[in-house]
């Protein structure tokens, strides 16, 4: 598997919101789901949303917010 952006329930918030899921952040294939308040959950806590898909931008533009360089240098390096 590897990391992607989608929208999640926030487990303290309830709200839908965009999030990025991190491929083995807590193991091998055990995802964290990172939001931009930057608080991480294991995914069975942060289930993905229904609704519509995020954009590449989207997508580049969050991983860029919420991640290092180090974590996702390729993403670092593109223009969202």
């Amino acid at each position: 598997m590897s990391s992607y952006a989608a929208r999640a329930m926030h487990p303290e918030t309830g709200k839908v919101e965009p999030a990025i899921f991190i491929d083995d952040h807590y193991g091998p294939r055990q995802y964290g789901v990172r939001f931009a308040d930057g608080k991480t959950f294991p995914r069975h806590q942060a289930r993905e949303a229904d609704g519509p898909p995020l954009t590449d931008a989207e997508a580049v533009s969050l991983f860029q917010e919420l991640t290092t360089p180090e974590e996702f240098p390729a993403v670092h390096a593109m223009k969202p």
